[in-house]
Parts: structure tokens; sequence; C-alpha cells
């Protein structure tokens, strides 16, 4: 067992870490009872799995409680995908935190987990209809790399590095009066129905306020575009030059209609047609306009140093397409 690289242990019930398998009995044994489909009637312990050179662990469906895992229970450091499905465990326990990197995260159908926070480095996450889950996180300094799909995860409001959503009472009051919101108390209590790209899921709230590091946007009913906006068009597109000075942010204001019942993907494109450079914003959630009515879509979008300077001519584009 020293050896052993990929262990399923789906379906054996680890659900009372007090209990251990008795001295007398081996992995070996334990294992080819199940296999021989001899009657099992052991308690079994986390502590006695063989985990030193495992790197594909699976234990789907074990009856993992947060206390399942013991103080001394370690996985091995070169551990690359780990399932744990259809548990009922909170939280990621602090035994998998340790890890640097692990390539495959698999969590689904866990309805007791609540976050996932300080992960290692991973290359795919999957974690599919956990309800109660609001936020996941990485180690302080890491970054997704590669795919993750919270799907059916209807409560979640924070992905590290991907987005975030909060209450808009929570966003700085001179930037919300910069974009010429002034009714800030009556939008607390406004319930709007808000679609989340990442989750595929939509649902009723206060106004929220989706954001990332780069920007950020509010959706809220109604056609009026906020005067101070000097360019306006009727069209999805409008040019312009810019001042005499570098492009620090973009503050856009976009009025639009939805057909019922048909999610759809929304694209902010800026072209710097005088550098040939195009940088493209798509927002993670977006506002669902109730019956006929409009929604106005407001969003804050920060650049760098070198996307537009002074004279450069430059122009925006809203596009969607269905999903």
């Amino acid at each position: 067992m020293e050896s052993l690289k990929v262990f399923h242990a789906d379906g054996l019930d680890f659900g009372n870490s007090s209990y251990t398998t008795q001295q007398n009995v081996s992995w070996g044994e334990l294992l080819w009872g199940l296999v021989a489909k001899q009657k099992v009637s052991l308690q079994l312990s986390l502590t006695s799995l063989p985990c030193n050179s495992i790197t594909s662990l699976s234990s789907v469906n074990c009856n993992l409680h947060d206390s399942s895992f013991p103080w001394d229970f370690r996985v091995s450091p070169t551990l690359e995908k780990l399932n744990l499905s259809k548990n009922p465990i909170r939280f990621l326990p602090d035994c998998f935190k340790g890890l640097e990197e692990v390539k495959n995260l698999i969590i689904y159908d866990c309805n007791q987990l609540q976050t996932l926070e300080d992960l290692p480095k991973i290359k795919k996450l999957h974690a599919l209809r956990c309800p109660l889950l609001e936020k996941i996180s990485l180690k302080p300094g890491l970054f997704l790399e590669g795919y993750a799909f919270p799907h059916k995860c209807e409560k979640l409001l924070e992905m590290e590095s991907v987005f975030k959503v909060v209450p808009i009472g929570e966003i700085d009051s001179e930037l919300i009066n910069n974009f010429g919101i002034y009714d800030v108390e009556s939008m607390k209590t406004t319930q709007r129905r808000l679609y989340n790209g990442y989750t595929s899921s939509v649902k009723r709230c206060p106004i929220q306020v989706p954001h990332r590091c780069e920007s950020f946007s509010i959706f809220y009913p109604g056609s009026s575009v906020p005067i101070w906006f000097t360019y306006q068009s009727y069209v999805p597109s409008l040019s312009f030059i810019i001042s005499n000075s570098k492009l620090r942010y973009l503050n856009a204001c976009i009025v639009y209609k939805l057909n019922p019942g048909k999610p759809i993907y929304f694209y902010l494109i800026f072209h710097n047609i005088t550098k040939d450079k195009m940088i493209v914003h798509n927002p993670a959630c977006y506002g669902i306009p109730e019956g006929d009515e409009y929604m106005t879509w407001l969003s804050h979008w920060k650049f760098g140093s070198h996307e537009a300077g002074p004279g450069d001519e430059a122009g925006t584009t809203m596009i969607t397409r269905l999903r």
C-alpha cells in the first residue's frame, strides 16, 4: 500500500473519526473484503488511510463532516486530484489547505458547504450545486490559473480574482455620487433580479454591485442617462477623442431591454483606434428587467497607464449574444 497512487473510497463511511479500524486488520484485508463483497462492519477512520503516496483521492458520499478530519490527518503533498463531493462538510478541511497545488478540485452536491477559503493553487475547480456556498478564495498572492465552474451555486457572492458582489450601500459614497446616483437608500430595498453568468443562476435581491479588480457595475431600473455623460448615442457604439491627459478610467452608461427567458452575454469593448488596441469587459452579473421596463447599466472601468493617451481616437461598442 505504500506505493498506492489512486484511491477511490467512494461510499465508505468515514463519518465518525472517533472510531479506528481493528489493529489486526490491514487495509489490504479490508479492501479485499470489499472487493469480494464480504460484509464489512468496521467503523473506518481517516487516520488509517494510506495517503503517503496518493496523487488522486476520491471520497464521494463518505459521510464526511468537519469533525471527521482528525488533527493528525495528513495527505501527500503530491496530491493532484481531490474529490470531496456529496459530503456534509461546511468548510475545506485544514489538511487540504496545507497543500501547495491541486490540479483538479471537485466538490459537487455538498449541501452544507458554506465557504472554500485559503485554497492552494488550482488548475480546475468544480464546485457544482452547492446551494449554501457564498465565498471562494485562495491563499494570499494566488489566483485561479485554470477553469472554475461554480455552476448552480446560487448564493455565491465572491470568487477571488474573478468576481465579487456587494450591496450598493458598501460602495464608496463619493464614487456613487460621481455616477449621478443620489437615492441610494431606496436602492437598498428595491428588489431586482440579478443573473450571475458564472453560477448560471438568477436571484431576486436588493440592488447589488458586481465588480472585479479593474471594474465595477451598477444595474438599476430606468432609462435616464446621467447628464454628465458627454458622449451619447442611440446606437450601441460611439467614438471620441481623448483629451490632454492619459485615460485613467472609463465610465459608461448603457440602457437596454431583454427578451424574457433568454440569458445573454454582455461585452463592452474599448477600441483605441490610434494604437489599434482593444480591451474587452464582460461583467460577471447583470440586472434583468421586469416585463417591458428598461434597465440601466453604469460601468466604472479602470485603465492601465499605457492603454490610451492624449489625442488618441477611441471608441466603445456594446455587444450581446445569446448564451
